[in-house]
């Protein structure tokens, strides 16, 4: 019988187990800030990205999921979008029982960061942005038309000053809409030029977008989040 190498911790989650697991896992992340217990994050241009670990309600087992949050948008809440639950080795979904947090967690977030929605560590480009939403809509197209995932990257686009990249999702986005409706065929189909006439509208204002995203660094406690533009944007923000 061989020695048990790890720590056995308790069933359920504590506030000091909380305040240690977020500890153990910010050793992985370090460019992102503990914004609260078992939550971590950066702020990148006008995008709020963080990484969570959620607790199920039998306080029990643990879940890490990525999501980001376009906050140039005139709301109130935070609407997450490009959502990614840690998945095994199997791809399926998975979780980290507490009990056994020490035995797993370390491989548990090697896996997260190889899964990451964008760049943990250095530059984060417009282009990551982009693509990360586009892989996120392609992949999960039964929930992106309830969230923000098909207007966000033009907003974005535009928050940074370049009009070129609006441009570039407007045609994705039309794309992606025709092979919705094709697929549907009369289920709620979506009016494309309607679409279109949104995202105009949206990204007309760049200045707007800007202001909006200071209010809402403020409303929802970010300021002291460590920040970072998107390396091929044209317009900067100082943090």
């Amino acid at each position: 019988m061989t020695d048990q190498t790890w720590e056995k911790f308790p069933n359920v989650f504590t506030p000091a187990l909380k305040k240690r697991v977020s500890k153990e896992w910010a050793a992985y992340f370090t460019e992102f800030e503990l914004a609260k217990p078992l939550l971590f994050g950066k702020r990148v241009g006008c995008l709020w990205y963080q990484m969570a670990l959620g607790v199920t309600s039998s306080r029990e087992t643990y879940t890490p999921a990525y999501d980001a949050t376009n906050l140039s948008r005139d709301m109130d809440f935070m609407i997450s979008t490009i959502e990614h639950q840690y998945q095994t080795e199997r791809n399926t979904p998975g979780y980290v029982r507490l009990c056994f947090h020490d035995l797993y967690y370390r491989n548990v977030a090697a896996r997260m960061r190889e899964q990451a929605i964008l760049p943990l560590e250095g530059p984060i480009s417009l282009r990551d942005m982009m693509a990360a939403y586009q892989n996120y809509a392609e992949v999960n197209n039964r929930s992106w038309r309830s969230d923000s995932a098909l207007d966000d990257p033009a907003m974005i686009c535009a928050w940074a000053g370049r009009p070129d990249l609006v441009e570039e999702c407007l045609t994705w986005g039309l794309d992606l809409i025709a092979s919705f409706n094709e697929k549907s065929r009369a289920r709620s189909p979506i009016d494309p030029d309607a679409w279109v006439a949104k995202i105009r509208l949206l990204t007309s204002d760049p200045e707007r977008l800007r202001q909006i995203t200071r209010d809402r660094v403020v409303l929802h406690k970010l300021t002291k989040i460590p920040y970072q533009d998107f390396s091929d944007a044209a317009y900067k923000e100082a943090p």
